[in-house]
């Protein structure tokens, strides 16, 4: 998300207006009226059945009606969601307070007759965590409004539009509740009576620009010159931000060095709503995030350990981050124009997350949060899960067509099949430049020729990216991206000494199988399980895990004692298991043996020659 910061700018003018112009009445900052602009009223104070009041003094109209909008889709998801539907008891307002009549075109579309007339618009707002006619919308691209404990606001679930005033700037002033604090990227231009008050360029930086207020929760660092909070959602107050702050540093730390002068972020915000067992997400088990100009939205599960929801929010943010460069800051004019009522869908989704999940591993790799090895395994997984979906539709196809029923189910692949093309097409830039250029470089030239504000033209972009590397490129967009040709791996991979493999390794497992953890009793029960050495060791299906070696198994600390400790066993040591059978607890004990395992995957080719050598190197330790 990038670059010079538009909103730096245009709040410090406002703020440089106010202390020349404005006069202050109760604790408003009160400038000279603008026709020109939206001025929206949201009171999170005083709350009816999870819903909340906006008012909105629209800029002024000069045409005989006027249409209201509410988006049916927003950039970064694929779906549409029609947040209309949560709109209720919708009023158009002359200045002395007269309804003027309105017409409901369609669920996103309110006409207004006499809109020369118009001064606002008034209406209540639903949340869509909990949908009440049962189509929820994906949590980070929703809004939550939850009296006393939490208001999680993505804007254009609670604000809309005059059609063909989307440009028109807006100024936002919310009301909250005593005791909550807010969290967002967004400058505050003044404060006061638990009211603030925020100034935005137009209708796209106000749904750019989430919002959390909640009880306070949260750690503020910097990397390099750039702000960056964390705040946390919590419903038990079990996890806390300053417990994850040091893993969130070195994350957005490496993030940042492996983009260098491609991020101009000066501020960056990670919000992060923890759903408690009782909430009926959209999905089951949802996890997931949207991502914005200068900040993130997290939605997981409370029910993870800390050592999982750190390692969640680290690779999740890692990934989101990357996108204040792809398609924040190099995107279509699709996206840059974008239609929230009638959209039409870039061709280009396998760079806008197929790359940027690709060069988020690459990120990571670099900064030493993950090894060499564990980088193929991530390949792999890559390779096989792409294998659920189709093959033979083109990435170019699938883009365009995502919206259409029969390519919704196929959408994930482009975190799968699009990070595969972006890893081969860092590896054939690689190999074409003798080691010396890469994606990244790529991604460079394509920061200089557009940027933020200077969208590429759809059919136009792969011809660019031809003309800024090599004719190879285009061969492969030609028969792999644009056409559906299954993509030669193996091949493309022997070209920095990688193969696939199929031995068999040796390696201790534990359990080998699945545990359920028990809420109540605040245990993990075996579910059922499959290595050697837990039949050995007496362990039965439906036995309470209480303590591994010792320690007391926990929520926060599964996965350190039954992941990464049970990894670093070897071979004769002495292995503790205490289990909850039958309501008494019975210690099992055994030494640690390894067994034969099978696997496939990538590893790295031992008798790659010199010349291959030299091209691995550079693509592992490139940026």
């Amino acid at each position: 998300m990038q670059q010079r910061n538009p909103l730096r700018q245009h709040c410090l003018l406002y703020v440089i207006a106010v202390l020349i112009l404005s006069t202050h009445l109760n604790g408003y900052a009160q400038v000279q009226e603008s026709y020109d602009q939206y001025r929206v009223t949201i009171d999170l104070v005083n709350v009816v059945n999870d819903r909340v009041k906006v008012d909105i003094k629209t800029p002024k109209m000069d045409t005989p009606e006027v249409t209201f909008i509410m988006p049916k889709i927003i950039p970064g998801t694929y779906e549409e969601n029609n947040y209309g539907r949560f709109i209720h008891d919708f009023k158009a307002l002359d200045k002395e307070g007269n309804e003027i009549d309105v017409e409901t075109a369609s669920l996103n579309e309110w006409i207004i007759k006499r809109a020369d007339k118009l001064h606002n618009i008034s209406y209540w707002v639903d949340d869509t965590f909990e949908a009440s006619d049962g189509k929820k919308v994906f949590e980070p691209a929703g809004s939550n409004i939850q009296e006393g404990e939490n208001f999680l606001l993505n804007f254009h679930a609670v604000v809309g539009y005059l059609k063909g005033a989307t440009k028109r700037p807006y100024n936002l002033s919310i009301t909250y509740p005593e005791g909550f604090e807010v969290y967002t990227a967004l400058p505050i231009i003044s404060s006061a009576n638990n009211r603030h008050y925020f100034n935005l360029k137009n209708y796209d930086y106000l749904v750019d620009s989430p919002i959390m207020y909640s009880k306070p929760n949260s750690t503020n660092f910097k990397v390099d010159n750039m702000d960056v909070m964390l705040s946390i959602y919590s419903p038990s107050g079990r996890h806390k931000a300053n417990d994850l702050k040091a893993g969130v540093e070195r994350t957005i730390a490496a993030s940042r060095e492996y983009l260098a002068d491609l991020n101009q972020t000066d501020r960056y915000a990670i919000l992060v709503y923890l759903y408690s067992e009782d909430f009926k997400p959209s999905s089951p088990n949802v996890e997931g995030a949207l991502e914005h100009r200068e900040s993130t939205v997290l939605f997981l599960p409370e029910k993870l350990s800390s050592g999982e929801i750190a390692e969640t929010i680290n690779g999740v943010v890692t990934h989101e981050f990357f996108h204040t460069v792809i398609p924040l800051s190099i995107h279509s004019e699709e996206i840059h124009y974008f239609n929230y009522l009638t959209p039409k869908m870039s061709k280009h989704l396998w760079l806008y997350e197929g790359v940027t999940e690709y060069i988020a591993q690459m990120a990571q790799l670099k900064a030493g949060l993950i090894t060499q090895d564990r980088l193929l395994v991530r390949i792999t997984n890559k390779l096989e899960n792409s294998k659920k979906f189709k093959d033979d539709i083109s990435m170019v196809e699938l883009s365009e067509h995502m919206l259409d029923k029969q390519y919704g189910n196929q959408f994930f692949n482009v975190y799968m099949k699009g990070a595969l093309i972006g890893l081969c097409l860092d590896i054939l830039i690689r190999e074409q430049s003798v080691g010396e250029k890469g994606i990244i470089d790529l991604l460079k030239s394509l920061a200089v020729k557009y940027g933020p504000e200077r969208p590429f033209t759809d059919d136009q972009l792969f011809d660019v990216i031809s003309e800024l590397t090599f004719p190879e490129i285009e061969e492969f967009f030609n028969q792999y991206v644009i056409g559906s040709a299954p993509i030669p791996y193996n091949d493309i991979l022997a070209k920095v000494g990688v193969i696939y493999e199929s031995p068999s390794i040796r390696k201790f497992i534990l359990i080998g199988g699945q545990v359920q953890y028990d809420a109540q009793k605040q245990l993990f029960q075996v579910d059922k399980f499959d290595s050697k050495f837990a039949k050995e060791l007496g362990l039965k299906t439906k036995d309470y895990l209480v303590a591994y070696n010792g320690e007391k198994i926990t929520l926060d600390n599964v996965r350190s004692l039954l992941v990464e400790q049970v990894a670093e066993i070897k071979e004769g040591e002495s292995i503790s298991l205490t289990v909850l059978r039958k309501g008494k607890e019975v210690e099992l004990n055994l030494k640690a043996f390894y067994e034969e395992v099978p696997f496939k995957g990538f590893a790295f080719d031992k008798s790659a020659d010199e010349e291959v050598i030299k091209i691995r190197k550079a693509w592992l330790s490139a940026n």
